[in-house]
């Protein structure tokens, strides 16, 4: 759930933040494309191939990596059961 949740908190600070971009159909598409490749990588698990698409200042501003280890770490000490496992 947590993971789901900041998913959903970096979408959207994308889609603000690239909505002050000018409204060039390629552009958009190119930002489409990243938006989607970025929440199907989290919806997968792949979060190393997500945070490549961040910005290369984005883990620093945001410590993305601490983050993570601390949300896994919490999940295994709670041990929800396998089937939470794989839905996560």
């Amino acid at each position: 759930m947590g993971k789901r949740l900041l998913s959903c908190l970096l979408f959207f600070a994308m889609i603000i933040t690239l909505s002050a971009c000018s409204n060039q159909e390629e552009e958009q598409k190119a930002v489409q494309e990243v938006v989607q490749s970025y929440l199907t990588d989290c919806k997968n698990g792949d979060y190393k191939e997500a945070d490549a698409l961040l910005s290369k200042d984005a883990d620093v501003s945001m410590n993305l990596t601490a983050f993570y280890e601390q949300l896994d770490d919490q999940l295994v000490n709670m041990d929800l059961g396998e089937d939470f496992d794989k839905e996560a």
